[in-house]
C-alpha cells in the first residue's frame, strides 16, 4: 500500500513508550503513560479496539515494563505489578482480494465502477467494538488485608491480585495454567488460580471446551455475572447452554442483544408465555390476573 492510501483518525499520538504485535501481525498495543491502546491492523485501516489503564489500584505512578500478546490476551508489567487484557472477539476480513480489485481499478481509470467501488469500501470506516475486561494478576502494592478471603454470600468475580514481590517484571510466555515472568531477581511464575482468569485465558486463546470445565468453579448464584464475561467475549452461547444458574431475565436479554431467535424460541417453549410476561412486566400477576 502506498502511505497516500493511509489517513489519520483521531488526535495525534504522543511518543509511545512502548509498542507490541500480536504473531498474526493484526493486533497492535500501544503503552503511553499510564495507559494501553489496543488497535487492529486490516491495511489500509488502523482501528482503536479500545483502551486500558496500567498498573495496580495502590500504585502511585505506574510506568510500563513490558506489553505481550500471549496466545489472544495482552499481558503489560509495570515496576510492580503484572495485568491482564481480555479482547472480545475480533474478526478480521480478507481485503487482498479487494486491494488487488482497487488498484487494478485505478490503474485503468477512474471510470472503473468495478475498481471505485472496492476502493470505496477499503476505505469506509467500520464500526468496531471491543469491550474488554482488565485484571491485574498480581502485584507488590497489594495491602496485607487483600490477600485474605473475606466470608461473603457471593463469589468475587473480580480476582484479589496475589501479593507478590515483583521487581521490573517482564512478560516471557504462559504455561501449566501460571504466567512466566522475568524479573531482576530471576524467573518467576504467577499461578493463574482465579476461574475468571482462567476461563479467561482458555476463551482468548480458542478452547472453549477447557473453559467449560471451570464453570463450576463458580456459584450458580454468579451466573448472570459469568454470563456478562462470557458474552463480552462474544461466546454468549456457553452462558446459554453450561449454565444451569442463568436467570430467565438474563437469558431473555442475552437472546434479544445477540439475535439468538431459535434460542429464544427454544425459552418460550419451554418456559411459557406466562413466566416470560413476569420478567418483561415486573410483577407476580399475569394478564388479566386479580
Amino acid at each position: 500500500y502506498r502511505v497516500s492510501t493511509y489517513g489519520a483518525v483521531g488526535p495525534p499520538l504522543p511518543y509511545p513508550d512502548l509498542v507490541a504485535w500480536d504473531d498474526d501481525g493484526r493486533l497492535c498495543a500501544i503503552a503511553v503513560g499510564r495507559r494501553v491502546a489496543i488497535y487492529a491492523s486490516e491495511p489500509p485501516r488502523f482501528t482503536l479496539l479500545g483502551t486500558a489503564p496500567l498498573g495496580a489500584y495502590a500504585e502511585l505512578d505506574p510506568m510500563v515494563e513490558s506489553i505481550k500478546f500471549v496466545h489472544g490476551a495482552l499481558y503489560c508489567s509495570t515496576r510492580t505489578s503484572v495485568q491482564v487484557v481480555f479482547l472480545g472477539d475480533v474478526e478480521f476480513e480478507d481485503t487482498s482480494s479487494l486491494s488487488s480489485s482497487s488498484q487494478g481499478g485505478a490503474e485503468k481509470g477512474a471510470g472503473n465502477s468495478g475498481g471505485a467501488a472496492a476502493a470505496a469500501a477499503i476505505a469506509s470506516p467500520e464500526d468496531r467494538l471491543c469491550r474488554l475486561d482488565t485484571f491485574v494478576v498480581a502485584s507488590a502494592d497489594v495491602p496485607p488485608w487483600a490477600s485474605r478471603t473475606l466470608p461473603t454470600l457471593s463469589f468475587n468475580m473480580n480476582p484479589t491480585p496475589l501479593p507478590m514481590l515483583l521487581n521490573r517484571p517482564s512478560v516471557l510466555s504462559y504455561h501449566g495454567g501460571s504466567l512466566l515472568v522475568s524479573t531482576a531477581s530471576g524467573v518467576r511464575a504467577i499461578p493463574m488460580l482465579h476461574p475468571i482468569l482462567r476461563i479467561g485465558a482458555l476463551l482468548a486463546a480458542g478452547q472453549p471446551g477447557r473453559a467449560r470445565r471451570w464453570f463450576d468453579a463458580i456459584p450458580p448464584s454468579d451466573h448472570d455475572a459469568l454470563a456478562a464475561f462470557l458474552e463480552r467475549r462474544d461466546v454468549p452461547e456457553l452462558a446459554l447452554t453450561d449454565l444451569p444458574g442463568l436467570s430467565l431475565e438474563c437469558s431473555v436479554d442475552v437472546c434479544l442483544r445477540r439475535d439468538l431467535t431459535e434460542a429464544l424460541e427454544y425459552i418460550v417453549e419451554t418456559r411459557g408465555t406466562e413466566e416470560l410476561w413476569r420478567v418483561d412486566g415486573g410483577r407476580g400477576d399475569a394478564p388479566g390476573g386479580a
